[in-house]
């Protein structure tokens, strides 16, 4: 069986960044990241396939919750370093867009 996600905290965590993101779009404050992350950000959000962008989300979570979890598993029974990429997508990022308005 796979690793467990603490549902309540990774929804915590999310709002808490996306505030914090909201913060600096508001002050017009551009994220740091390397070159070869927004090269990698810009063929991830032309895309149309809306999945893309809630498994990264997800995968992300689940990577800060727990870094013991192997983000290329998200399935329970994929070994023991595996998680729920469902259940944490349905559970909290899905809601968690849904609820803030952004497409998904």
């Amino acid at each position: 069986m796979g690793q467990k996600i603490d549902f309540k905290e990774a929804g915590l965590l999310l709002s808490e960044e996306f505030t914090k993101a909201e913060k600096d779009y508001m002050d017009r404050k551009p994220p740091e990241v390397s070159e070869k992350a927004k090269q990698a950000a810009g063929v991830l959000f032309t895309s149309t396939v809306q999945s893309y962008r809630e498994a990264l989300l997800g995968c992300a979570i689940a990577r800060i919750i727990n870094p013991e979890i192997d983000i290329r598993s998200p399935y329970d029974k994929q070994g023991p370093r595996a998680f729920s990429g469902r259940s944490l997508d349905e559970k909290v990022i899905n809601p968690f867009l849904t609820d803030r308005r952004i497409p998904c």
